[in-house]
């Protein structure tokens, strides 16, 4: 019984300090004063503006627009290089010849992003370095390339193929590797 006294006694305190704040403030709001007003000088519109230094003599020319202009000219409107079918920024993957440093095995592809994932964890799972990466086709369709790599030695790449073609009865494709 005692702590329900003690809470109404809070409770009507608390309501008494809030009515005496409306008491003393709420006045405060409808006295009809309202803001002050404030007298600004004009603006002199005869100062003549200083000269201000031109843009290529304070910040030298760096190339940049011509850059992103020539960089439009390789990328689609999707984000993939006309070039190479690769999504910018993404590993690329090319049929291998002379120059070629560096290898991936390409073991699968699927239309559907999920297939992809799922099929590169499985990789994953297994001990293998795998990515997916999408591939814009000459058709214009897109398909998700599961692979394993980078290797630095062909001998190298060459027994992962074999051994990924084995286990997972695809028939994985030696493939150059950059990005």
């Amino acid at each position: 019984m005692r702590g329900m006294d003690e809470r109404k006694r809070y409770r009507l305190t608390g309501s008494l300090f809030l009515a005496a704040l409306a008491i003393v403030f709420v006045p405060m709001l409808f006295d009809g004063d309202g803001l002050s007003e404030v007298d600004l000088d004009p603006i002199d519109v005869t100062t003549p503006i200083p000269d201000v230094a031109h843009i290529d003599d304070v910040a030298p020319r760096t190339g940049f627009i011509e850059r992103v202009r020539e960089l439009r000219t390789q990328v689609d409107d999707e984000g993939f290089q006309t070039a190479n079918g690769a999504r910018f920024g993404d590993a690329v993957l090319t049929v291998p010849d002379a120059s070629t440093r560096i290898w991936a095995i390409q073991v699968a592809s699927f239309a559907e992003i999920e297939n992809a994932i799922n099929f590169r964890n499985l990789l994953r799972e297994d001990g293998f370095e795998a990515f997916s990466t999408p591939y814009k086709q000459p058709d214009l369709k897109v398909v998700h390339r599961v692979a394993v790599g980078p290797y630095l030695k062909l001998d190298q790449a060459e027994t992962a193929r074999s051994s990924l073609s084995e286990l997972y009865s695809q028939s994985a494709r030696l493939m150059a590797f950059s990005n």
